[in-house]
């Protein structure tokens, strides 16, 4: 039995997931297959595979451009940003291990390997300061500011 995509104990399935933000399982396979085919268990290369293959999809009477209309809708569009954020970390990684094996014998790569590693090891949190700063309005009140001494 093949476990393509399955996630840890602890984690839910990348397909899993995005099922879960989009609402439904013939919509997520329809944004599986166009944007991460490698998260279903085979390579389908038309929309017509793709349904034969999954009732879900078929079951909903649908045709590949009816399936592109979801890109209009806020959930699909931001279950698909997040999935190509996921793609992202994930070529991230592939690259920087190609760098990695670049720079141990080349100069000029291991320059750029340098400057990877600092953009791929930043930290992506805000820190406590700036998360508060990030949400206090400004204004140019300056009755708001008096001081007295």
């Amino acid at each position: 039995m093949k476990r393509t995509g399955r996630g840890t104990k602890d984690e839910k399935s990348i397909f899993a997931e995005l099922k879960e933000r989009i609402g439904n399982e013939h919509t997520a396979y329809w944004v599986a297959w166009k944007y991460a085919p490698d998260l279903l268990p085979e390579k389908f290369k038309t929309f017509d595979e793709l349904k034969e293959r999954y009732s879900a999809v078929r079951n909903a009477n649908l045709t590949e451009r009816d399936c592109e209309k979801y890109l209009y809708y806020t959930k699909v569009q931001e279950a698909v940003k997040w999935l190509l954020k996921k793609q992202k970390g994930a070529r991230m990684i592939e690259l920087y291990n190609r760098w990695y094996e670049m720079a141990k014998t080349d100069a000029n790569a291991l320059k750029e390997f340098m400057k990877l590693q600092d953009e791929f090891f930043k930290d992506d949190e805000l820190s406590e300061l700036e998360s508060i700063l990030r949400n206090t309005a400004t204004t140019d009140d300056e009755d708001e500011y008096e001081m007295t001494i």
